[in-house]
């Protein structure tokens, strides 16, 4: 099968797990809530006498850990959002992204605001988890409007030029470096891929699972994908890194649904080029754009609301010609990283969780074309 053609027949810009744009909250466990609700009396007093509710966001995410909480103090009623870490996250990690997060708040960007606990304290462990609390903001997810995209890639411009003078980074840098495993998950060659494709085939041959020949079936396209991106990475390797938000989706943003409201998740920050960080951003605010319009030229469509981002975001933070050129690398360089972790973690882990990303990781590489 060619790549091109498999690129060309397959459906894209389609909605995916990221383009509900409505938060609508379910109840948390009894188990959960009395957990949370113990944790937040005891740490948050200054701020609650009591927890009137305690809810999460009904979404399929995989690692949410995020908690909206109804509370009380004396006659006042207040939300608040209660971040709990997974068991396996590093403390350096989460103090260098506060750290970051708390420059940039400073700095006048829209960024969620830290509370502390009555000791003073950004963050409180009750074993086994680490938990943060920050102010409520009522909104919802980036829905898909134009002006929704300008309003965001102004507020990216600012927060990557202020991320470029941040005070201690060579410190921050190495408490935000991605875990060996991962990194080791995340790397792919076309040698890698031959070993996964080997891999699948044999367990094809043991099990008979569809999801084996719907992988190999795109063989000849994620090799392409893979041979295109090693054609370009001396030239990616001559721009220079910096911190940057890594996961910049439209489930990381509130807005009102004509601006931005505030960017989330400063847990994903990491040390990139950062065209890695905005083609990605552009990438995922231009799909939702489509998946929201329904333009009848979709090629045009994404070519107007591509120039839009690029030409806001550039009054904040210009870019040069090499790193626009770039865009189309970086794009499906993102693509095949998570890709080959999700295979790889199947494959050779036995990890299935990560599987979904087959269909929603080959369609970004299809799209970056459009880009």
């Amino acid at each position: 099968m060619n790549g091109d053609k498999n690129s060309k027949n397959m459906k894209i810009f389609l909605p995916n797990n990221h383009s509900k744009w409505k938060i609508d909250y379910k109840l948390v466990s009894p188990d959960n809530n009395e957990n949370l609700k113990k944790v937040f009396l005891e740490n948050f007093s200054n701020i609650a006498d009591s927890v009137i509710s305690i809810e999460q966001v009904a979404e399929t995410e995989v690692n949410s850990n995020n908690f909206k909480l109804g509370t009380s103090k004396g006659k006042k009623k207040s939300f608040f959002l209660l971040r709990r870490y997974p068991e396996t996250r590093n403390i350096d990690s989460i103090k260098g992204a506060h750290e970051v997060l708390n420059f940039l708040n400073k700095s006048g960007l829209k960024t969620p605001e830290i509370i502390l606990s009555d000791s003073g304290e950004e963050i409180v462990h009750t074993t086994p988890y680490h938990y943060t609390v920050f102010k409520f903001l009522k909104s919802n997810h980036f829905k898909g409007s134009l002006d929704e995209i300008k309003s965001a890639a102004r507020e990216f411009g600012k927060m990557d030029a202020l991320l470029e003078k941040l005070p201690d980074a060579t410190k921050i840098k190495k408490m935000l470096e991605f875990p060996p495993k991962v990194l080791k998950l995340r790397e792919f060659s076309t040698e890698i891929w031959e070993n996964i494709f080997k891999e699948a085939g044999k367990h094809l041959e043991e099990t008979n699972d569809e999801f084996d020949s719907k992988l190999l079936s795109f063989k000849d396209f994620i090799l392409d994908a893979v041979k295109k991106t090693e054609s370009l990475k001396d030239e990616a390797k001559t721009l220079d890194k910096q911190i940057i938000h890594f996961d910049l989706h439209p489930h990381n943003l509130l807005t009102d649904g004509k601006k931005l409201v505030a960017i989330l998740d400063f847990d994903s920050l990491r040390n990139f080029p950062k065209m890695h960080g905005i083609a990605f951003a552009m990438h995922r605010l231009v799909r939702q754009y489509i998946v929201f319009a329904k333009p009848k030229n979709i090629k045009k469509a994404v070519e107007k609301a591509k120039e839009i981002f690029l030409n806001v975001y550039q009054k904040e933070n210009p870019l040069t010609e090499l790193e626009i050129k770039l865009i189309p690398f970086f794009l499906k360089t993102e693509a095949l990283s998570r890709l080959s972790y999700a295979m790889k973690d199947f494959y050779f882990n036995g990890n299935a969780a990560w599987k979904g990303d087959l269909d929603k990781q080959t369609a970004a590489i299809a799209e970056a074309e459009h880009f």
